[in-house]
């Protein structure tokens, strides 16, 4: 991963920290809702620890506040998610099992939000994991 590129971890595997407001959770089909989500944002690599210095960002807004749930059409829109400036950045192990997905964004690119390509290519990564779990149960 490349400073400033983007990536969806599993809120559970990275950690939490008693700050639920990073967690969302995104449909998968019919009434199905993922796992716990978190978006990031990579500030630094240190590539001889194999360790990433990263930001969580906050969710602006859920479509479900109780299940902290957060919609395509949120989570595609400008604005979805926020990074608060004063936050410092984590410094944590690279995992590449807690990355769903990760990308790159251009500086002309809107911030703050999952781009409909990645959300669609998150959904697909989902359910191939549900399914194979399922396959192993």
């Amino acid at each position: 991963m490349t400073v400033n590129s983007y990536a969806v971890c599993f809120g559970e595997i990275t950690g939490v920290k008693a700050n639920d407001i990073c967690q969302f959770r995104v449909k998968l089909n019919g009434k199905e809702w993922s796992d716990p989500l978190m978006l990031v944002r990579v500030h630094a690599r240190i590539v001889h620890a194999k360790e990433l210095k990263y930001k969580y960002l906050k969710v602006k807004t859920y479509t479900d506040t109780k299940e902290r749930r957060l919609g395509k059409v949120l989570a595609a829109k400008a604005g979805a998610f926020w990074e608060n400036a004063s936050d410092t950045p984590s410094t944590e192990p690279f995992k590449s099992a807690e990355i769903l997905l990760a990308w790159n964004i251009a500086a002309n690119e809107p911030k703050g939000c999952i781009p409909d390509e990645q959300y669609g290519q998150l959904i697909v990564a989902l359910l191939a994991q549900t399914k194979s779990q399922e396959k192993t149960n």
